[in-house]
């Protein structure tokens, strides 16, 4: 809704200005600049940095200021109409009340009578496309929410914070359906226990490197390496499933110039690898799997 430029807090570059608006509305979740952005002109997800020009259906608009912590999330962007430089300032932040609220304000600097004349022409149209624009942040941030929730559920495929009877029962079935059913590009890593010599079982994404199946030691994206991580480091002679074939492979981990267009690779099949490489604090190893030789039908 509108409200007082006065009950907000202005961005510094737009005090003072000749006119300022401020529209403000509820938001579910922080969304980051380029996301503002992105939903505000209906354009899609990139990155965005100081200067940057953003084509949109109003024009072009240049970046002149952005901010992410994680309580809020701020860009600043600057345009021209005739005889006016208009600024937009699109500012989310947590309340009180533990939820978030988004602020957008416009400010007018007119450059001569025509710039005025324009934007008392324009005036009613854009307090509408405020109003707009706040219905798409909520939509957006909503949508970021349901994927965020998606991909919690999906990850825990391969964290360990899920119990080895889980681990256990989901490569049963795996080897039961042979791979049908349970989710594309995931196959079962078994490999030997470095205290207990035991096998253990794990579903993980892969990807295709040419002869090599790839996979991630992400872990959900905490700090701590995953169970068999420690395991493939201390006996690198694994076995895995893929469908219904069965391999013996040689785990190697991926060269510091090969990390970057496999980390790709696995992400192109699961996009959380994103997420997690930024929240957490250590290296997200890559592995390499080899084949070693190949028993169809059962396990060597």
């Amino acid at each position: 809704m509108r409200v007082s430029p006065e009950r907000t807090e202005i961005p510094k570059p737009m005090q003072g200005a000749w006119h300022i608006d401020a529209h403000v509305g509820p938001m579910p979740s922080l969304l980051s600049p380029a996301d503002l952005v992105a939903a505000v002109f209906k354009l899609p997800a990139t990155r965005l940095t100081l200067g940057d020009c953003v084509k949109t259906a109003f024009g072009r608009f240049y970046v002149d200021d952005l901010r992410l912590d994680p309580s809020s999330s701020y860009v600043l962007l600057r345009t021209w109409a005739p005889g006016l430089v208009a600024r937009f300032g699109i500012t989310v932040r947590g309340t009180s009340e533990g939820s978030f609220q988004a602020v957008l304000h416009n400010s007018v600097h007119p450059r001569s009578w025509l710039g005025r004349l324009y934007f008392w022409l324009i005036e009613s149209g854009h307090h509408v496309a405020m109003e707009v624009a706040l219905r798409r942040l909520a939509a957006r941030a909503r949508n970021a929410t349901r994927s965020s929730a998606k991909e919690r559920t999906m990850s825990r495929w391969e964290s360990w914070r899920i119990t080895p009877a889980i681990f256990s029962a989901h490569a049963r079935l795996y080897r039961l359906l042979g791979g049908r059913l349970v989710g594309k590009n995931i196959l079962v890593l078994t490999t030997t226990g470095r205290r207990s010599g035991r096998r253990r079982s794990t579903p993980l994404y892969f990807a295709r490197d040419r002869e090599d199946y790839v996979i991630i030691a992400s872990n959900g994206g905490e700090d701590r390496y995953p169970g068999w991580w420690y395991n493939v480091k201390a006996n690198p002679d694994v076995e895995i499933q893929v469908g219904r074939e069965h391999m013996r492979c040689v785990a190697r981990a991926a060269s510091d110039a090969d990390t970057p267009v496999l980390f790709a690779k696995l992400s192109a099949v699961y996009g959380g690898y994103r997420r997690y490489k930024e929240q957490t604090r250590r290296a997200l190893t890559i592995f390499h799997l080899g084949p070693r030789a190949r028993c169809d039908g059962g396990s060597p």
